[in-house]
């Protein structure tokens, strides 16, 4: 999978896109790790798994090139460093995905990541609230 501002997303010679899905009940969501259960974010993910169909651990980068490919709806880092995003944020968002941190703010500067398919972007973010590590 890779991607450059204004050419699109590829994956292995073709358009990679992000998936059109529109509901918890159907999405797959993704994270690098889970940490304390009473660290803010954990709760965050916790309150958003509890809403999706789907939640896997352990993504990594592999995470966002499901998103960036259509095969799962979003990605989360609760810290990240920047040289773990500064790749990524390209890859989603000409794959017509929304990359943030946290805390909604398009960035990946910011010591954590959210990507998603545009469809459900505001929904995730909505949930995920405003927390700090």
């Amino acid at each position: 999978v890779y991607a450059a501002r204004g050419e699109g997303c590829w994956w292995n010679g073709r358009r990679a896109l992000v998936s059109a899905c529109d509901s918890f009940d159907s999405a797959l969501i993704l994270t690098s790790e889970v940490l304390d259960p009473n660290a803010p974010r954990t709760v965050d993910w916790n309150r958003l798994r509890g809403h999706v169909r789907h939640a896997r651990t352990w993504g990594d980068c592999y995470g966002y090139a499901l998103v960036a490919t259509g095969r799962a709806e979003a990605m989360l880092d609760p810290i990240v460093n920047l040289w773990d995003t500064t790749a990524v944020r390209p890859v989603i968002e000409e794959a017509g995905g929304v990359f943030t941190d946290w805390n909604g703010a398009p960035s990946h500067r910011n010591g954590s990541a959210v990507a998603t398919n545009a469809a459900l972007a505001r929904d995730v973010r909505e949930l995920l609230g405003d927390s700090t590590p």
